[in-house]
């Protein structure tokens, strides 16, 4: 009997007590972690956007214009391979991209191309781009006052 009593409050002190609390857990450490790498990532990064009107003699009968995207770190070379996961022009969204795959890493410039944006578009207008590396991490930029270049 007396092994019982002696049993019982050991394990009851073991299953109290906020210990969870104490130390952060795995993953929001990892989530902070993240969050700050991107921080980082965005602010060693340079995010470009222009808007190309071809006014030139064409055999394409649809008339549309594309925008040349481009991502190029503050120094060095690209640490990663890059995609452009999403492009927007006045909160409409464009989804053909040249590129659909990862590349760039080694490279001093990432770059692709958003087809089939309509003639219609008004200036200044702004533009949201989401790029996504290789390990998922995930920079947003949002670009304003842009104008059309024609090209002639």
């Amino acid at each position: 009997m007396k092994k019982r009593y002696l049993i019982l409050p050991v394990l009851i002190s073991a299953c109290s007590g906020p210990k969870e609390l104490e130390q952060p857990t795995k993953e929001n450490t990892s989530q902070e972690s993240i969050k700050d790498l991107k921080m980082k990532n965005e602010a060693d990064y340079i995010c470009n956007v222009e808007v190309i009107k071809n006014l030139m003699p064409s055999a394409d009968t649809e008339r549309t214009m594309y925008a040349i995207v481009t991502l190029l770190p503050q120094s060095g070379k690209i640490e990663y391979n890059w995609k452009v996961l999403t492009f927007e022009i006045d909160g409409v969204q464009y989804t053909t991209f040249d590129k659909t795959e990862f590349n760039g890493k080694d490279l001093l410039i990432y770059r692709n191309n958003v087809r089939k944006i309509p003639l219609n578009i008004k200036t200044p207008f702004s533009a949201k781009v989401v790029f996504e590396n290789e390990k998922g991490l995930r920079l947003n930029y949002e670009l304003n006052m842009l104008e059309i270049f024609e090209v002639h």
